[in-house]
Order: C-alpha cells, then structure tokens, then sequence
C-alpha cells in the first residue's frame, strides 16, 4: 500500500474559479475513476497563515491525501484525460509508504490532548549531499532536539517511494495542458514530514527555538533548505474539506 501527499499552490485570484472545477469535476473524477485502487481520498484546505510565516516555500491550496491499495498505471488504459481547470495550480507531490517510516513524538497521546494545526512538508536534500548520511542527520540529530521543543506536539516522517510510481490522472494534449517547468518533479522529494501544534504562537515558538543546523545547509533557519526548490509546506486542520469517494460524478 501507498500514501501519496498532493499539494498545491495557485493565485489568490483564480481560487473562486479552480474550486467549482475542483469540487465538481476533478475530485470526483480521481475519486471515482481510481476508486478500485483506493481506500481513501480527502483533501484538507490550506488555512490562512501570518506574514513570518509566509518564506517556508507555502502551498496554499488543498492538500490531497489518497492511501492506495496499489498504484494504477498512470496510461489512458480506457479512461480519459482530466477535465482540464480554467487556471492550473502548481502541484507538489510525493509518493510514500502508507505508514510513516519514523515516529519522533506523541504517538501515545489521545486525540483530544492538543489541538492541531498540521505543518506538512515536502524536503530534498540538496545536490552534491550524502543523502544518507543528510537522513542520519535528520533522524538522529536533528529530530531528537527537535522534538525536546515543547510546543511541538506530534512529529512523524516518511521516506519518500522512490519507485517510478506517479500520482494517477493526466492531463490530456492541447493548448491548456499545463506547463510544469521549473516545478519539482514527484521523485525529487527524500520525504514528507508532518509536525503538529496547537497554533501559530507554537509553530513560531518551535522554528524560533535553538535547532541544530547540518554542515550543507543552505540557509542559517530551519529548515536549512532552499524553498521551492528543495522545501515545500503547507498548513492544514486535522479535518478533511472534501471525501472524494462520497462524492459521485455522472461522467469521468
């Protein structure tokens, strides 16, 4: 089984117009086209953030999670392409195993301990970096003091797939196919981490706190990374705006 993590980004002005599309086009049709496939699909709209918290590479629309019960080939196989969107999001993606890989913190509290206020991230390591040794670090330095910040109240990770899987659903040929330059392929990512707080004033107590750099970071504050281009996040609530396999669409 998998976990695919989809984030988007798309201007402030087009988002009157991308959410008809999304809601009564392209959620159903991935919900209903892979539904074979899937054992959930739910997107999480991205909340509204405070200025210093706007340089982490932000995605500021949905969200979407899908967990898999095996991933479909991404070809037409007797299917059609997407509905295309009257202005087209830039998307982040990854693909990850269904179960996060490490569980730094509060895995043993109950549900209602915290509020949640969910910062998800997608990292790569830089170029030229021992990828594995930059994970060593990130597992046992950097997560252990990390996780001593007492406003951080849950933190777990997942190495990304690195098999050649993709998000399923295409956009078909023509003159509004997207144009994807410049955007972070699926595969780039090394993983995807959630850390959860009760709100901002935490999120800013946790990235202000004295976290340990590595030796190839590429800039002096956590996330050490450059954003865009080798870190992106987005800031969500714990509940789903939309359940993609509840919502039927007539033709897809």
């Amino acid at each position: 089984m998998y976990r695919s993590y989809a984030l988007h980004r798309i201007d402030p002005n087009d988002i009157a117009s991308t959410e008809r599309w999304y809601v009564t086009k392209h959620g159903p049709e991935i919900g209903r086209r892979y539904r074979p496939w899937l054992e959930r699909l739910e997107s999480f709209r991205a909340v509204e953030i405070p200025e210093d918290a706007r340089g982490y590479g932000i995605a500021n629309y949905y969200c979407t999670e899908g967990i898999w019960r095996e991933m479909p080939d991404p070809a037409d196989k007797g299917v059609l392409g997407m509905t295309q969107p009257p202005k087209h999001a830039r998307p982040f993606s990854c693909i990850v195993p269904v179960q996060a890989t490490e569980d730094f913190k509060g895995w043993q509290d109950a549900p209602d301990s915290h509020y949640i206020l969910r910062w998800v991230q997608l990292l790569e390591y830089p170029q030229g970096v021992d990828k594995e040794e930059a994970d060593r670090w990130y597992r046992e330095v950097f997560a252990l003091q990390a996780s001593a910040c007492s406003a951080l109240n849950r933190f777990f990770s997942f190495r990304a797939v690195k098999e050649d899987i993709h998000v399923a659903g295409h956009w078909s040929a023509g003159e509004h196919t997207p144009d994807y330059a410049g955007v972070p392929a699926d595969h780039c990512w090394d993983r995807v981490t959630e850390m959860w707080f009760d709100d901002f004033n935490g999120w800013r107590k946790f990235v202000n706190s004295n976290l340990p750099d590595p030796e190839w970071r590429q800039s002096e504050r956590f996330p050490f990374l450059t954003p865009d281009s080798n870190f992106v996040s987005s800031f969500l609530l714990e509940m789903p705006a939309y359940d993609w396999l509840t919502i039927n669409c007539a033709f897809v």
